[in-house]
């Protein structure tokens, strides 16, 4: 499965040999028929419409629904969390509605016995209310102790802890000062944390192949050999190649080297390319109407190409030549950038499927004007979806090239990335780290410099921080694993539950564990769905409670 090369298949690509781009352009045109179902319908808007965003998943149940869409184009199925719990203080939301929500999903077993002290029953449906309304956050050591400084974390309750709940926190130390009883419940927390569920916060970073998401038994056939803090180039040419069988399925190029390079190349490219698409679309009211482009979009593209002196992409060195020599089929043009990037033929599909839905709206509308070119309102000027994702993959490598000379101090080209990669397999390893948001919060401002350019020492600066992110000081490992940092969300989701110390030491090391894994079981999907069904709760009830106010009543 591995190439002889380190990018073998990369450097042998190009368009696909004439004896097979009939078949190849075969599975383009099927793949643009069945982007269809994903895209909205989007006409030009004459008159108000409604439009069922999720119609391609109509088929499937509501929350599935959802999680597939957001899966496929990154969108954002719920409201943001943090806006729904300002709707709960708003009182848009209460404790009730959050309840009916938890049991219209039966999987989540809210009335379920977690734990029990002498004084106290906690049912799941419990933990999981306060773990919506309050998720305990991540803290690095240096946030933890900022914390601690201004707002006297381990003196002092919330601000915002209901008053109810104070008042039985201090009941139950006996009446005593605040600082007492949150110092006895801190007291017992650091007394369990240690049998408690590990948190992510308190994990040493020694292991950084392993964090990184690969899955342990893959990264051992691939890690260094006797010297743990060496990349090496077998490693690298593995992770590499696991990164570059995801284009499609998993990224597009542009969304690949945002993850190694902390830049995103479309938040440039995107602007541009929107520019020429509107302009193509024109119906009358642009200020400029490209003047070929009776001729589609592609073909009206790169006439600016060749003959706008003010073109926005004359910074890039050779790209008017480039164009120039491109065959006049955009079908040809996305076979042959597909075959430079060197997608397997199986994930085609799914790489166009991601670029459309990168810019759904555009995308839409120009399937919609290709699908009713004779309906009334669809302009005159040839459109086709073809056109859009031929420009699209085009401008992605050109962005692509220009962001890896300007990065990496090289020539590069795409098809010569593995090469470089596995060749400095110290700088890829800590790429992909920073890209997973799985270095340490200490070496962020190492890599910054690093990444906005090439290094002063070269190799040397990567190997330095590869090392940092492998082998840990002992100071470092300390700081992770102290007491403080993996007793924190204990102590805060017993505050929020009323727990005093007491009730702490009764339940026990394995309620401990049992509270900490009950509040962090809840998936983003899950608390998504159940803000809403308590949003909707919440109206519903508000609506029958009006007309049960006014039933019976004659109109005046």
């Amino acid at each position: 499965m591995t190439p002889a090369t380190p990018d073998a298949a990369l450097t042998n690509g190009g368009p696909a040999p004439a004896s097979e781009a009939p078949a190849s352009l075969v599975r383009i045109k099927a793949c643009l028929a069945e982007l269809e179902h994903l895209l909205p319908a989007q006409a030009p808007l004459r008159d108000f419409v409604h439009h069922n965003t999720l119609h391609a998943f109509q088929h499937l149940p509501f929350a599935e629904a959802c999680s597939t869409a957001a899966r496929l184009t990154g969108g954002r199925p719920w409201l943001a969390e943090e806006r729904c719990r300002e709707l709960f203080r708003q009182g848009r939301i209460n404790a009730t509605d959050i309840d009916a929500a938890l049991r219209q999903l039966p999987e989540l077993r809210p009335d379920e016995v977690l734990c029990c002290s002498k004084e106290r029953t906690l049912c799941r449906g419990e933990i999981l209310q306060v773990a919506l309304r309050h998720p305990s956050a991540t803290l690095s050591p240096v946030q933890l102790r900022w914390q601690a400084e201004e707002h006297a974390l381990f003196e002092a309750l919330p601000a915002d802890l209901d008053p109810a709940q104070r008042q039985r926190l201090l009941a139950a130390a006996g009446g005593v000062h605040e600082q007492a009883a949150v110092a006895d419940l801190w007291a017992a927390a650091c007394e369990l944390h240690a049998a408690a569920v590990p948190m992510a916060v308190a994990a040493p970073a020694g292991d950084g192949l392993a964090e990184l998401g690969w899955g342990r038994e893959r990264v051992e056939g691939a890690r260094p050999g006797d010297d743990a803090a060496d990349a090496s180039h077998a490693s690298a040419l593995w992770l590499w190649q696991e990164m570059r069988a995801g284009l499609g399925e998993r990224w597009t190029l542009a969304a690949l080297l945002a993850h190694l390079c902390g830049e995103d190349l479309r938040t440039a490219l995107q602007p541009t390319l929107i520019r020429h698409l509107g302009a193509h679309l024109d119906q009358g009211l642009a200020a400029w109407p490209n003047p070929a482009r009776d001729q589609g979009f592609y073909a009206a593209w790169r006439h600016s190409a060749g003959n706008d002196w003010a073109w926005e992409l004359d910074e890039f060195a050779d790209a008017r030549d480039d164009i120039a020599l491109l065959p006049d089929d955009p079908l040809l043009v996305i076979d042959g950038e597909l075959s430079r990037l060197d997608v397997a033929p199986a994930q085609r599909a799914a790489y166009l499927q991601r670029l459309a839905l990168e810019l759904p709206g555009w995308a839409g509308m120009f399937h919609w004007r290709e699908s009713h070119a004779a309906q009334a309102g669809s302009g005159k000027a040839p459109v086709a979806l073809s056109d859009l994702l031929a420009v699209r993959l085009l401008l992605e490598r050109l962005h692509a090239e220009q962001l890896l000379q300007r990065l990496c101090g090289l020539p590069l080209r795409v098809s010569e990335l593995g090469d470089y990669f596995t060749a400095q397999p110290a700088e890829l390893w800590v790429r992909h780290a920073r890209g997973s948001g799985r270095l340490p919060e200490e070496l962020l401002d190492a890599v910054a410099p690093l990444l906005a350019g090439r290094p002063t020492d070269g190799v040397a600066d990567w190997q330095r921080v590869w090392r940092l992110f492998r082998q840990p000081t002992a100071a470092t490992a300390r700081r992770r694993g102290s007491p403080a940092l993996a007793a924190w969300p204990l102590l805060a989701l017993a505050q929020r539950l009323a727990l005093s110390g007491r009730d702490l030491r009764e339940i026990g090391a394995a309620g401990a564990a049992a509270l900490l894994n009950c509040a962090g079981s809840l998936a983003s999907a899950q608390r998504g769905l159940l803000w809403l069904l308590a949003y909707e709760h919440h109206y519903r009830q508000q609506i029958l409670a009006a007309l049960a106010a006014n039933h019976g009543r004659v109109p005046a």
